[in-house]
């Protein structure tokens, strides 16, 4: 369980930027891609429209999921943020302009990796594990009462 962000700086050109999630770290493709593929706007066009996905064929799982991504010329970067679960993630397009939940078939590795093609500068690349989300019965009953919390 965790939680990736990447940040890339926009483009000049056409670029095709990606993050694997539940990946091998020797083939990161046998994990699940996140991608956007950028265009740039034409010179007239303050809204324009770009193609955020999700993309896995391994085994008997195969989906390509895509969807439009709106920026504006105002935009600096474009950021993929994923929240990974055992078998589901949460994943957000540009601070969730487009958001996706996936089915990501865990791998023995879980690794992540982060890749794009020409003209791509990537500017963050973070990632945080995430706690369990189960607690017993004594650390629930340990909680101050929701009246306590003012």
């Amino acid at each position: 369980q965790c939680e990736v962000e990447v940040k890339f700086a926009l483009p000049s050109r056409a670029a095709l930027l990606q993050l694997y999630i539940m990946a091998s770290e020797n083939d990161p493709s046998a994990g699940t891609l996140l991608y956007i593929h950028y265009k740039p706007p034409t010179a007239n066009e303050d809204i324009f429209e770009v193609y955020a996905g999700a993309y896995r064929s391994k085994g008997d799982t195969t989906y390509d999921y895509k969807a439009k991504l709106k920026l504006s010329k105002e935009d600096q970067y474009l950021s993929i943020r994923a929240y990974v679960d055992r078998s589901m993630s949460e994943v957000y397009f540009q601070g969730g302009r487009t958001v996706m939940t996936l089915s990501t078939p865990r791998t023995l590795e879980a690794s992540v990796a982060v890749a794009a093609d020409t003209g791509a500068v990537l500017e963050s690349a973070q990632a945080w594990t995430v706690g369990n989300i189960w607690i017993t019965k004594e650390q629930v009953l340990q909680q101050k009462p929701l009246s306590a919390c003012k």
